[in-house]
């Protein structure tokens, strides 16, 4: 329930309740004289944001808490209404409808029926409660009150294992809306994912420049380097993609898109699977990317070494990393076929062909990527001399990942070697 709440048609309507609540609280005459009742309006206030942190960072505990912080400052407040024994005041009943407003649109999405509650508490207590809390005399709902706010310890380890989920984009794949492209050019311009609701801000999964543009090879696939944030994409149920990007050959240059679109990712967290593969067509481009369950972040470095007497080689090739046979990849579509050339990190392509010398450090494309905790990340190198023409590399390593720490290894070839080194960092959080 509480993942389908910004499902609802228009992104506020969740909202609609609180704005109500905020408009009662401040329709007062008066300024606030009762200490309770400025704690309680304020709490009342922040409804907003706690729903949308519970809801994006898939935490539904941070609601069941502030649910109940509200019932004990409303029974503190109430207790002090009563006390007092005036005249209750057309103000003070605002406060009341405000926060059964908020407290029913918080039962409604933890999915607490009010008469489950009702039937317990009768059965515990002996007391009939109403069907509104309006509607009961205040000594009753005093007494109620005051029984449903005893303090109690929280079990933290009755929540939910913790997750790492990521969003990774690999590739895409661009193709403007004219025959007169023969599809041989150049790509630039920008892709970028944020939440829904923009609260992590938007982070860049691809930014070139036209004088900065990539070459499209003969596949026709794009493959992305870094994020912006300089870690893998987090996500909780929606994502809003926006692209900007163009393609251009010696004479001509077109517009491919110019649009955003959102990934629902609801029917995601119904599916047991570890991870999913996944196709956004948007315009005339296809992006490829996949969500994760739970991912360690991992940052690779590699180090070119040779023995050689130039101490150094001109080299043409790649160097790839995929997930292992032991992750299963599945599409998110039933109807969709994975291709695996879609789903991998391209880490480094010369091209043109590169000088390495002994001791670089290789300058990578993606160094940053997301490994599912139960799975494990390929590396595969592939490099030819190019005055000999002879293949001097052909071999990969398989990571299995740590939650910290680092692993490295060396991949061998001819008179040539490939230091790795992989740096994990688990980022945990409950679901």
């Amino acid at each position: 329930m509480l993942l389908q709440v910004f499902n609802l048609g228009p992104n506020f309507i969740a909202f609609l309740f609180l704005q109500q609540a905020s408009e009662l609280i401040l329709e007062k005459d008066e300024g606030w004289e009762n200490g309770e009742e400025r704690v309680l309006g304020f709490h009342l206030l922040e409804f907003t944001e706690v729903l949308e942190e519970s809801c994006l960072s898939v935490l539904p505990h941070i609601l069941c808490e502030y649910l109940y912080d509200l019932a004990k400052k409303f029974n503190s407040y109430h207790s002090s209404v009563y006390e007092d024994g005036s005249a209750v005041e057309t103000s003070t009943l605002l406060v009341y409808e405000a926060t059964d407003m908020v407290m029913e649109k918080c039962f409604h999405l933890l999915g607490i029926s009010p008469g489950v509650v009702k039937e317990n508490f009768s059965h515990h207590s002996g007391i009939t409660l109403p069907s509104s809390i309006f509607n009961s005399p205040m000594t009753i709902f005093r007494h109620a009150l005051l029984l449903s706010t005893v303090e109690r310890p929280m079990d933290v380890n009755a929540r939910d294992p913790t997750r790492n989920f990521r969003f990774e984009l690999f590739s895409f794949h661009s193709l403007p809306h004219t025959h007169l492209w023969n599809g041989k050019g150049w790509v630039f311009g920008q892709i970028s994912a944020s939440d829904k609701f923009a609260l992590r801000g938007s982070v860049s999964l691809f930014n070139q420049d036209w004088y900065n543009r990539i070459r499209i090879v003969d596949s026709g696939l794009v493959y992305t380097g870094n994020p912006s944030s300089g870690h893998p994409v987090s996500f909780s149920c929606f994502i809003e993609i926006c692209l900007e990007l163009y393609v251009t050959n010696k004479n001509e240059g077109y517009l491919v898109c110019d649009q955003k679109k959102d990934i629902d990712l609801s029917e995601f967290w119904d599916k047991k699977s570890e991870g999913l593969c996944g196709r956004l067509s948007v315009g005339g481009t296809d992006l490829y990317y996949m969500l994760l369950r739970d991912a360690v972040d991992t940052s690779l470095e590699m180090k070119f070494h040779t023995k050689t007497d130039y101490g150094a080689c001109e080299v043409r090739g790649y160097v790839i990393a995929y997930y292992g046979d032991d992750f299963l990849y599945e599409s998110q579509s039933e109807t969709e076929t994975i291709s695996k050339d879609c789903y991998m990190a391209l880490l480094f392509r010369p091209d043109p062909p590169y000088v390495l010398k002994d001791g670089d450090i290789i300058p990578l494309i993606k160094s940053v990527l997301a490994v599912p905790t139960k799975g494990s990340l390929i590396v595969k190198a592939y490099m030819e001399d190019v005055h000999s023409d002879k293949v001097i590399m052909n071999d990969c390593f398989k990571f299995k990942p740590l939650l910290n720490g680092f692993t490295s290894d060396t991949i061998i070839g001819r008179e040539c070697s490939l230091n790795l080194t992989a740096r994990w960092n688990y980022q945990a959080r409950y679901l």
